[in-house]
C-alpha cells in the first residue's frame, strides 16, 4: 500500500468482540487521497466513515471511490474483521483525528483509533536519491521508517 505512513493503530475504543480497531496507514498526507484499510466495524453492512476532530458525523467523509456508491463504504470479511477501503480526506496538519462510522442501515460507532495529518514532503523519489548518494552528504532519512514526524 502506498502512502505517507507506517501501518498500525492506537487501539482506544470500541470495535466487533474479539477484534481490534484499525486503519492501515496512521500517518496521513495532509492532501488527502490515500487510500486505506479500515476494520473493527461492529458487523457487515454499509457505514459512511468520517475523518476529524470531533468524531461525529460532522467531520469530513473519507470515500469508497467506487463509483455509484456515494459516500457509504459497505464493510464485509477481512481476515475475521469487518473492515472496508476508503479514500481519505483532505485534513490539517495535525491531530490526532478520530475515524467515526455513521451506519446507513445499523447504528454507527466512534471505533477507536486515531490518525495524524502530516505534510506531503516524502515520495518514494526522493528516498530513492538519497539511497545513492554518499553518507557524509546528510541529506536525511534514507528510509521513510527512519523520519522524524511531528508529534
Amino acid at each position: 500500500m502506498s502512502g505517507a505512513g507506517g501501518h498500525g493503530s492506537i487501539p482506544h475504543g470500541a470495535g466487533a468482540e474479539g477484534s481490534s480497531p484499525s486503519v492501515s496507514l496512521v500517518y496521513i498526507p495532509t492532501n488527502g487521497g490515500v487510500q486505506v484499510t479500515v476494520t473493527g466495524a461492529e458487523s457487515a453492512g454499509k457505514f459512511i466513515v468520517h475523518v476529524g476532530p470531533k468524531g461525529d458525523a460532522s467531520d469530513p467523509v473519507a470515500y469508497p471511490g467506487i463509483p455509484g456508491a456515494g459516500s457509504a463504504a459497505t464493510f464485509t470479511d477481512v481476515g475475521g474483521e469487518f473492515g472496508a477501503t476508503v479514500w481519505m480526506p483532505p485534513l490539517p496538519v495535525g491531530g490526532p483525528y478520530q475515524v467515526f462510522l455513521e451506519g446507513v442501515d445499523l447504528p454507527g460507532a466512534l471505533i477507536g483509533f486515531y490518525v495524524q495529518a502530516i505534510p506531503q514532503t516524502f515520495k518514494s523519489k526522493v528516498f530513492a536519491l538519497r539511497g545513492v548518494l554518499p553518507h557524509f552528504y546528510a541529506t536525511g532519512s534514507k528510509s521513510l521508517q527512519y523520519e522524524r514526524f511531528p508529534q
